[in-house]
């Protein structure tokens, strides 16, 4: 009665929902003939391994043949390379910040060697060397995405170590691989690819602490833990939401002794404290470091306003979320309050808890900058903690298994492959992107490169020339491809304006600069609006 109950408000919210997030509707059902193909071809594969035949053949064959075992890792490798993410919008349409970061991230590396903040060190760092490296045999997006590939192989040598001894090997590829997070290792260009991957496996690794004996190889696991969390903290500062689930682990791993709490703290503090202090000093010490440590995400963006937090647009935001990633759905058909007798199992399904809950508050809480469905890639870190919760969990789950072997793949790879097919579609808006980020390399960089100004400026000015002087190149290439209307003149009109009321601060006092800096947001901000609001037509 109670899970029925649960069924009928699922339904409910998820009609809501998807009159809120006109996203989720295009991704699933744009496409009716597609969706229905792969549904049934899914729910057949399903249904094939569940019969008495299959059960009979298909573990026997597995037991015989260790190789079989790898063949979902296989299956995802050849999904994430023939379906590699094309889409490159302006947001509040296109995959994150990934036109942007196309955009920047060749000519920073073009005149400093590299792009970078302190919330994504390493991961825009890395990315910025592949362009350099690859510049010549690629495009800028297929060098840049690069990166998300080694994140994706990252994921699932964790998952292949994670499942190697366990009897429902096939359930676990399809929670902890096959869904809709699968697309940031296709080829991605936004910044969320490596940590991704380095939570999981920072996860997956307190996890086998918590199952093994008392042992020093015991301890060594919960410092690898707090070492690949450092890690995935320089990639991206929101990974430090682990934090809590660490202290946790290390007080389980500690049987609750103060001392012994203590000091393995100390060790596995230490461990990540170095490697991130170690990093950050290397940057801090750089030729450019102002290029790094001026600007950062977290002064920039906030938490959204306690009143609408509520509202039905951050609630919308929350439940679309929920449903762009439907694996949790998995939970309603067990009790995430049932006692567990064993308490090892209690601990680590405590400790995903501890895990996921940050994850989902930071959803909860902070403001969507740039929009939904742009902001899916930094709100859905939630489902790397919540996809192994839910694997844990399948042991609660008591329906029959044609049943289950149905609902899983269409609750995971079904919405997976659609996201990956969304993703992967070149639409005109991406092939003009593409014209305009071409006449970036071939005519805005040599330019730059040649500018006497630019040297001429502190690192701060430099960044926020660099900034407005793209925008105003973008703004003009967008403007020139619009008709001739009232509009676009003003626009045109304010962009004139607002480069020069800029410019001519450029060389003046702070104060003047400053002052120049508040006047041209006037100019430039009503350009802006008129573009996103073109975009969004």
């Amino acid at each position: 009665m109670k899970r029925s109950f649960l069924a009928v408000i699922v339904v409910l919210v998820a009609v809501w929902t998807f009159q809120y997030t006109e996203y989720l509707t295009t991704i699933y059902f744009g496409k009716p003939l597609l969706t229905g193909s792969i549904a049934f071809a899914l729910t057949m594969i399903g249904v094939l391994f569940q019969s008495k035949k299959g059960q009979a053949f298909f573990p026997r064959v597995a037991e015989r043949q260790a190789w079989i075992r790898y063949l979902p890792a296989v299956a995802a490798i050849a999904l994430l390379l023939l379906l590699p993410a094309q889409r490159m919008e302006e947001p509040p349409v296109g995959p994150g910040d990934s036109l942007h970061l196309v955009e920047f991230i060749p000519v920073f590396s073009e005149l400093y060697g590299y792009l970078t903040t302190p919330d994504e060190l390493l991961e825009l760092f890395v990315r910025s060397k592949l362009f350099l490296l690859l510049q010549p045999v690629t495009e800028a997006r297929n060098a840049i995405g690069l990166y998300s590939y080694f994140a994706g192989l990252v994921h699932l040598a964790a998952v292949i170590f994670f499942l190697k001894n366990r009897q429902d090997w096939m359930s676990g590829w399809l929670i902890l691989f096959f869904t809709p997070v699968m697309a940031l290792y296709a080829g991605y260009v936004e910044s969320y690819s490596m940590a991704r991957a380095l939570i999981f496996t920072t996860i997956v690794s307190g996890w086998t602490a918590i199952n093994q004996r008392a042992s020093r190889a015991r301890n060594l696991w919960v410092v690898a833990a707090a070492a690949t969390a450092a890690i995935a903290v320089l990639h991206h500062l929101l990974a430090g939401l682990m934090l809590p689930a660490l202290i946790y682990l290390i007080w389980q791993i500690s049987n609750r002794e103060s001392k012994t709490f203590l000091r393995l703290s100390l060790v596995a503090g230490l461990t990540g404290i170095c490697i991130i202090s170690a990093v950050y000093l290397g940057f801090l010490f750089s030729s450019h470091s102002g290029l790094v440590f001026a600007e950062s995400h977290v002064g920039t963006d906030g938490m959204m306003p306690a009143g609408k937090l509520l509202s039905p647009r951050n609630l919308s935001k929350m439940a679309g979320l929920l449903f762009a990633t439907p694996t949790f759905l998995i939970l309603l058909f067990s009790n995430p309050t049932e006692k567990i007798q064993d308490k090892q199992d209690a601990s680590i399904r405590r400790f995903l808890w501890i895990s996921t809950v940050p994850f989902l508050l930071h959803a909860f809480l902070w403001n969507a900058a740039i929009g939904m469905p742009a902001d899916w890639d930094l709100f859905t870190f939630f489902a790397v903690p919540l996809s192994l919760l839910v694997y844990h969990n399948l042991s609660q789950i008591h329906i029959h298994r044609i049943l289950k072997a149905v609902l899983l793949p269409l609750l995971t790879a079904l919405p997976g492959i659609l996201w990956l097919c969304w993703l992967n579609e070149t639409t005109p808006a991406t092939l003009k992107n593409r014209q305009y980020i071409a006449y970036i390399e071939t005519s805005v960089i040599p330019v730059l490169k040649e500018d006497r100004l630019l040297a001429q400026l502190p690192m701060k000015r430099q960044k926020m020339y660099l900034r407005l002087r793209l925008f105003e190149e973008k703004a003009r290439f967008r403007l020139r491809q619009m008709p001739v209307s009232q509009d676009r003149q003003k626009a045109e009109q304010d962009l004139s304006k607002g480069m020069q009321t800029f410019h001519s601060g450029l060389l003046e006092s702070d104060a003047i600069f400053e002052a120049r800096i508040a006047e041209t947001q006037k100019y430039l901000f009503p350009v802006y609006q008129f573009l996103q609001a073109q975009n969004s037509e």
